[in-house]
């Protein structure tokens, strides 16, 4: 007596069966068998695709900004197109969201940097203006801070300590006397 190598059941005669791994089986066991390992490769593709579409949307996650932070960043795109002459593009936008997001950079370090670039070291604007940021961010910084603090200082000082600090003279100037023997000049060349 012959088994269905697949589901280990009798095989009749009468049946139809087909070679199988070297065997003999019965073609609704085949076909059962085949469907059910289409159902599972389905499956397993669907399984295998689930986790990377909650990557994809995990992966960037909509970041809310506060009013602050949506002030800083409109007063570095009004700064930029102020500098450029042009309405900011959208690869403006991109590059400073993508700076403060990739190297933690806030919008107001940014506004810094630029000021500090093109206000402070009077470099001319060239392209979109932003894509120096990153270059002297941490320059800018530290010369802000520096001219923060120096303003910092110098508020606390008011006029009269100032005067206080440089001592007043008084200088009087005398006239000079008008020369009695001034000598004409036209007299002297030639007639």
């Amino acid at each position: 007596m012959k088994l269905c190598i697949i589901w280990n059941k009798p095989i009749v005669d009468t049946e139809q069966t087909g070679p199988y791994k070297g065997r003999s089986a019965h073609k609704s066991c085949f076909t059962s068998m085949t469907s059910l390992i289409r159902k599972d490769k389905k499956e397993k593709v669907k399984e295998e695709a689930k986790p990377a579409v909650k990557e994809l949307k995990t992966s960037k996650p909509k970041v809310r900004v506060t009013e602050e932070q949506y002030q800083a960043k409109m007063q570095v795109i009004a700064f930029l197109e102020k500098l450029t002459g042009e309405t900011a593009k959208a690869k403006t936008y991109k590059l400073t969201e993508d700076y403060c997001a990739k190297y933690g950079f806030d919008y107001n370090g940014i506004l810094d940097a630029l000021q500090y670039f093109y206000e402070y070291l009077d470099n001319p604007p060239q392209g979109d203006c932003i894509g120096i940021v990153p270059y002297i961010y941490d320059e800018a910084q530290a010369y802000m801070s520096w001219l923060r603090g120096a303003e910092a200082e110098n508020s606390l000082v008011n006029a009269d300590e100032i005067m206080d600090m440089y001592p007043q003279k008084r200088v009087t100037v005398k006239k000079r006397k008008a020369a009695a023997d001034l000598i004409d000049i036209s007299a002297i060349g030639g007639e």
